[in-house]
């Protein structure tokens, strides 16, 4: 029981479930426009991107002023993650070296500058008292790269099919946003920068309101243009899922269950398609 207990507080409190979240939503992209990937780079995505959480983590941890529970969990284990971490660079530098290609070095290099550039500006409007309000749309637009990458890379063939990645990066803004309004009082205690605290509690709850209402129209839309109902059926259930969590924040709060249940959403698309193409 007690490992059990570790491994749950594990999964929920180091944003585990991004690794398996991102490089989903990546193989969904993937199977919606029918693009083969080898396998290894779905696990370069994911570990990539988590690392990049686990980074962010760190720094919270180390810079907080407050008892916050996942950064007590991450700081109190800190060499088992700084292992792990190691191992997945070198792991992914070797994985990078079979599968090389020159244009994923250069996509994964600009995601780190961007990841960097993140981080210097977020610490740096910290260390001057203010308030960053591009921070979550900055956030949403390196998730959304990331795992739109299968994409991007044949942007010739795919420009004018964009519609679903335009939708997940309003989604992820969605979604990090939300975490941000609900952390709004520990933020505030721990000056670190987010939009909810420059909008304010009241405003950002009816921005997020407005934001997920637009998104369901948005998707209900383009029902009669989009021939993968399972795709767009799974994006309005992880803007549901969002709007709930939103609704019952105090109810979410508990144990970090808006966080488990807000990265649980990336892997809608995977679940919808794939029992979709069971059912075909």
């Amino acid at each position: 029981m007690r490992f059990l207990s570790i491994l749950l507080a594990f999964i929920q409190k180091s944003s585990f479930l991004v690794f398996l979240g991102i490089p989903a939503t990546c193989y969904a992209l993937c199977l919606h426009y029918q693009i083969a990937m080898p396998y290894p780079i779905y696990w370069l995505i994911g570990s990539s991107a988590w690392l990049v959480y686990l980074l962010d983590h760190f720094i919270d941890a180390g810079t907080s002023t407050l008892s916050v529970d996942r950064y007590d969990f991450i700081a109190k284990r800190k060499k088992i993650f700084a292992g792990i971490g190691a191992a997945i660079v070198l792991l992914n530098a070797f994985l990078v070296f079979v599968y090389f290609d020159k244009t994923l070095l250069i996509f994964g290099m600009v995601i780190g500058l961007l990841v960097l550039v993140h981080q210097f500006i977020n610490t740096s409007v910290r260390k001057a008292g203010g308030n960053a309000l591009f921070k979550e749309s900055f956030v949403a637009l390196i998730v959304t790269l990331v795992f739109g990458f299968p994409v991007l890379y044949n942007f010739s063939v795919f420009q004018g099919h964009l519609v679903p990645l335009f939708f997940l990066l309003l989604i992820n803004l969605g979604n990090v946003w939300l975490f941000a309004h609900i952390e709004i009082e520990e933020d505030r205690k721990n000056n670190y920068p987010s939009l909810a605290l420059s909008l304010g509690k009241k405003k950002s709850k009816q921005m997020l309101k407005q934001l997920y209402f637009l998104l369901l129209i948005g998707l209900a839309g383009q029902w009669n243009f989009e021939q993968d109902k399972a795709l767009l059926i799974a994006l309005a259930a992880m803007v549901i899922t969002l709007q709930v969590i939103l609704l019952k924040t105090d109810y979410f709060s508990k144990n970090n269950l808006y966080r488990f249940w807000g990265d649980l959403i990336y892997l809608y698309p995977l679940m919808a398609l794939l029992i979709q193409n069971k059912l075909a």
